[in-house]
């Protein structure tokens, strides 16, 4: 099965740039390098060197005067008052910090998303990763939550000129709030996420059951919400029953997921408590539908943790998995000790997901997705 691994330096090293990510693009790279996965002799995997988009790619999705003020902030003054409240405006600070050359990033982002989609569009791969995308947060005119555009909704957009029906899948620790609000009110998107909720404690805030999507979308859009500390069994166990319903009832075309490493035990966010074992129990089962599949990064902000929990998934995707538990020699293999293991451990967080919340969960999903319409009814 062919696979396009989406990556050039220059967007490396723009993503190593970003404070909150410093230096993980790179991580992750090398620890997928070092186990092989590139190889193309016995992985099937090709390079995309991804193409740097027109400003008009990004306003396909995105609002005319989001997208100019985000290619051309780094020209304006600092110290000017105006800038200041248009930054406030467009939602540039606190976590979404003006950097340096956010105009060529913020365009190598939507470069990528739109490549990743292209080769499966075009059939060059049935397999696309892309881990420099992700950016689930970002609305049409305003960053959030470390994500300056949405790179998976213009992937999903790119993907809809050719399959009727797309899923999108949500892993990441927290709801992801942007694709849900861009296709509530279609029938083809479907979105699903997985995700902490915790209304005024855990942000975004939003990812109840009850946002199920309104107009064409109503029942298009799904929402798993757990409580802190979740551990791989109960999680493995619900999130396979519910992608399942999910699938025989929209019957996608193509797979979009969403693997944010911040779901991670050991994580800073401190969310819920899973290994990469559960990552890839999910990307699994979702390879084994046999259909054009998207992956993405995301969060993950303990970088060891996100290219061990990442590698392991591309170990999956191209038929290596598992991989020797013993981290291969590279130029960051001081930073995996003392135990230089590929393996990452659940912590000491309490799990507080009760199986009558989780069975909730279930019974309350299977209802909603019993009133959606198959294809061509």
């Amino acid at each position: 099965m062919s696979v396009a691994y989406i990556y050039s330096k220059r967007l490396e090293q723009l993503s190593d740039a970003f404070t909150r990510c410093h230096g993980r693009a790179s991580r992750i790279h090398e620890l997928i390098t070092a186990y092989g996965l590139l190889d193309a002799t016995s992985t099937d995997t090709r390079i995309v060197s991804p193409r740097a988009a027109q400003p008009e790619d990004l306003k396909y999705f995105h609002d005319s005067d989001f997208v100019d003020f985000l290619l051309n902030c780094n020209e304006r003054s600092r110290d000017d008052v105006e800038f200041a409240k248009e930054c406030e405006l467009y939602g540039l600070e606190f976590e979404c910090p003006v950097l340096d050359e956010l105009g060529e990033y913020v365009l190598l982002l939507a470069g990528a998303a739109q490549d990743a989609a292209e080769c499966l569009k075009s059939g060059i791969a049935k397999i696309a990763i892309n881990w420099f995308g992700g950016w689930h947060h970002c609305r049409k005119d305003y960053a959030a939550g470390f994500c300056y555009i949405n790179d998976c909704v213009l992937s999903i957009l790119h993907l809809l000129k050719k399959f009727e029906r797309v899923l999108y899948i949500d892993l990441d620790v927290h709801h992801g709030d942007g694709v849900q609000e861009a296709f509530y009110c279609t029938n083809k998107v479907f979105s699903l996420s997985f995700h902490r909720y915790s209304p005024g404690l855990f942000y975004p805030g939003t990812g109840d059951l009850s946002e199920i999507g309104s107009y064409k979308g109503f029942n298009y859009s799904l929402n798993v919400p757990f409580h802190e500390g979740l551990k791989n069994e109960p999680f493995m166990r619900v999130s396979s029953t519910i992608v399942e319903q999910v699938v025989a009832a929209f019957q996608p075309d193509a797979i979009v997921c969403q693997c944010g490493a911040d779901s991670l035990a050991h994580d800073p966010v401190q969310g819920l408590n899973l290994t990469s074992i559960a990552y890839v129990d999910v990307v699994r089962k979702i390879r084994k539908l046999d259909l054009p599949l998207l992956v993405l990064g995301g969060g993950g902000y303990h970088r060891s943790n996100t290219a061990r929990c990442w590698s392991s998934i591309q170990a999956e995707l191209v038929n290596k998995w598992p991989l020797v538990e013993d981290i291969p020699e590279h130029e960051y293999l001081d930073e995996y000790g003392p135990c230089y293991s590929l393996e990452i451990k659940e912590s000491k967080m309490k799990d507080l997901n009760s199986e009558q919340h989780l069975n909730e969960i279930v019974e309350k999903c299977g209802k909603i997705l019993s009133k959606i319409a198959k294809p061509g009814c």
